[in-house]
C-alpha cells in the first residue's frame, strides 16, 4: 500500500509578493514540501477562490498601480 502525506508548509519560505505597475505577481513555488503529484492549487482572497490550476503563480490585477491597500491571500 502507497500513503502519501499532506503537503507541508515551509514557514521560512512564505508565498513572495512583487508589484510591476497594475499587477501583483503572487508565488508560492517555494512554500510547500510537495509529496505527490499536484492535482491543483487554490488561491482565495476575501474567501472567494481567485485562482485554480497547475501553476504556482498568480497575477492579481488591480485598477491602478498607486492602490496601496492590498487584500492578504490564502493558499
Amino acid at each position: 500500500m502507497f500513503l502519501l502525506t499532506a503537503p507541508v508548509y515551509r514557514e521560512s519560505h512564505p508565498p513572495k509578493v512583487k508589484t510591476s505597475g497594475n499587477v501583483i505577481i503572487v508565488s508560492w513555488a517555494d512554500c510547500f514540501h510537495i509529496n505527490a503529484e499536484v492535482k491543483e492549487f487554490v488561491l482565495f482572497k476575501d474567501d472567494q477562490a481567485e485562482y485554480k490550476g497547475y501553476d504556482s503563480q498568480y497575477n492579481v490585477y488591480r485598477p491602478s498601480q498607486y492602490l496601496s491597500k492590498y487584500s492578504g491571500f490564502v493558499i
